[in-house]
């Protein structure tokens, strides 16, 4: 829809956020900052509604984090509330200290402060868990992560200097160039059996 000049997306277009998710962001409004936010629905919201969210820049205007730092910061809030699979743990044993000193963690004088270990071994799970999340759910960029979640690109045009030539001047049985995005791909075969696709492609132009 557009307003004072922009052009803005409602909630129902961002692929990944689900219909409960959108109806709680609209019935807890506003959110004086992204970490109003995640206190507010950090537990009631799927993850995968935060991800489409943050993906989408959907806290652009209450949040002064970038969007790899709103991913870390849910993550972090789903690992203190035991929402991620690398849990904190309450109590350390033998084992764990042991580990710790293994890996260099901590010294001989720290293996009989439990406290200390287990503030260190929680951390280290913690990072370890952060890697996992990112590799899973982060990967890509702004443009991938736009594209992802609302089928556009918004903040740039990733083929501005792609040369792609003029397809007036391209003759029957000789080649060229297309730059855009392959949004799907239909597999058939020619009459004679060989393999073809038909591609569609998305551009901005």
């Amino acid at each position: 829809t557009p307003h004072n000049g922009n052009i803005e997306y409602g909630l129902s277009l961002i692929k990944g956020l689900s219909d409960t998710g959108a109806k709680l962001v609209i019935e807890h409004r506003p959110y004086a900052s992204y970490k109003a936010f995640l206190e507010a629905l950090g537990n009631d919201l799927g993850k995968g509604d935060v991800i489409a969210l943050i993906k989408a820049n959907a806290f652009r205007n209450v949040s002064n984090e970038q969007q790899m730092e709103q991913f870390k910061m849910f993550y972090e809030f789903r690992f203190k509330n035991g929402k991620e699979d690398k849990k904190p743990l309450k109590t350390i044993n033998k084992t764990h200290i042991k580990c710790l000193l293994d890996n260099g963690l901590i010294g001989p004088e720290e293996a009989d402060d439990k406290f200390t270990c287990l503030e260190i071994l929680n951390d280290e799970r913690k990072d370890k868990g952060w890697e996992e999340f990112k590799n899973k759910y982060c990967m890509g960029n702004k443009l991938t992560w736009e594209m992802e979640s609302v089928n556009a690109y918004l903040s740039a045009d990733p083929f501005e200097d792609v040369y792609t030539g003029d397809w007036d001047k391209v003759k029957n049985e000789s080649n060229g160039y297309v730059g855009g995005v392959i949004i799907s791909v239909k597999e058939t075969k020619t009459k004679k059996g060989d393999k073809m696709c038909f591609l569609n492609i998305s551009r901005d132009d």
